[in-house]
């Protein structure tokens, strides 16, 4: 019994010392080179609709290339960063498999189509597009 409280004890403080280093480290992920898993839909007269987990993910690399997953099916293609987080990303080759009735694949393709602007925060990634955006998170902060 002894035994086994220490060891909860243990547990405990290396998971509230981890959750500490987490909130005290308040420098933004970079663009590039992290993955970015999406988190949501945001439109601005409809609440977000979260994405499921792992379904879409976008990549950014320091060569100015970006990689997609988008529910089934993988997508490549090439981004140009501007002035004040101005963004222009264009995913030119897809795989064409059928994702399903219930896919966002086509909302997602048409807001990356669309996103002017990015900001991060923290782990946060947002593409913005006609007034709405796409919020992306890095669970591996």
């Amino acid at each position: 019994m002894f035994n086994n409280s220490i060891k909860l004890f243990i547990i405990l403080l290396i998971l509230i010392s981890c959750n500490v280093f987490i909130a005290q480290n308040n420098e933004d992920l970079p663009l590039t080179e992290t993955n970015w898993e999406l988190f949501s839909f945001n439109y601005i007269f409809q609440g977000p609709i979260q994405a499921k987990s792992g379904e879409y993910t976008i990549l950014f690399s320091d060569t100015g290339t970006v990689q997609s997953k988008v529910d089934c099916n993988l997508c490549f293609g090439d981004y140009t960063l501007g002035n004040r987080k101005t963004i222009s990303i264009h995913l030119e080759g897809c795989t064409k498999v059928g994702c399903g009735k219930d896919s966002k694949d086509s909302d997602f393709h048409d807001a990356v189509k669309n996103t002017t602007k990015y900001s991060i925060e923290g782990n946060d990634l947002r593409l913005y597009f006609d007034n709405n955006f796409l919020h992306f998170i890095n669970r591996l902060f």
